[in-house]
């Protein structure tokens, strides 16, 4: 495993950068989860493919613009995703916001308005409430509870949101990653 810690070290505008790296020992990996929930509790989780980690080091995430809508999970969902190997971030839950804003039925016209500027979709519900939301129109997980429990999006700086970044991997695959950060100038 290959951690890459203090990001704030890595923005674009910075001169000199260093990436921090740490080999895990393959007996303590066994204990990865536990250890991981406790020094990151106030994170959420990302895993997304190796092919995303240079954009994640220029942007502060994986997505562009960086307030797309992104899926967080707990650390067990989110090694479900990202291939293998794979790419894990750590998102503060305090700088992630939900994707979406559900209005009464007799919500005035005006704070409807108010929700669409930040939440462009909406839909009108069986209950007649209105679901405002980031995800596209034609997305079948709006007004799901996909959308509710893992939906979420940066409204400001990803740099703020991003905690961790871990690189997960067998040896050859890190020393591959290590070689293309090393070609970037990382």
């Amino acid at each position: 495993m290959l951690v890459l810690t203090n990001l704030s070290r890595i923005r674009p505008a910075t001169s000199s950068l260093s990436i921090v790296g740490q080999r895990t020992p393959r007996s303590s990996t066994n204990h990865f989860s536990e250890a991981i929930f406790h020094a990151y509790f106030d994170c959420g989780f990302r895993g997304v493919s190796t092919e995303s980690l240079l954009a994640v080091l220029e942007r502060g995430i994986d997505v562009h613009p960086t307030n797309e809508v992104i899926f967080v999970a707990d650390l067990d969902k989110a090694l479900e995703y990202g291939d293998w190997p794979k790419v894990l971030l750590a998102l503060r839950w305090s700088s992630l916001k939900s994707t979406y804003k559900e209005l009464s039925p007799d919500a005035p016209e005006a704070q409807i308005e108010i929700a669409r500027s930040e939440f462009p979709t909406s839909i009108t519900q069986e209950d007649g409430s209105t679901w405002c939301t980031r995800l596209k129109e034609d997305d079948r997980r709006i007004a799901s509870g996909y959308e509710i429990a893992y939906a979420k999006w940066i409204p400001g700086d990803p740099w703020a949101a991003i905690r961790a970044v871990f690189v997960l991997g067998g040896p050859n695959d890190l020393a591959s990653l290590e070689r293309l950060l090393s070609s970037q100038g990382y």
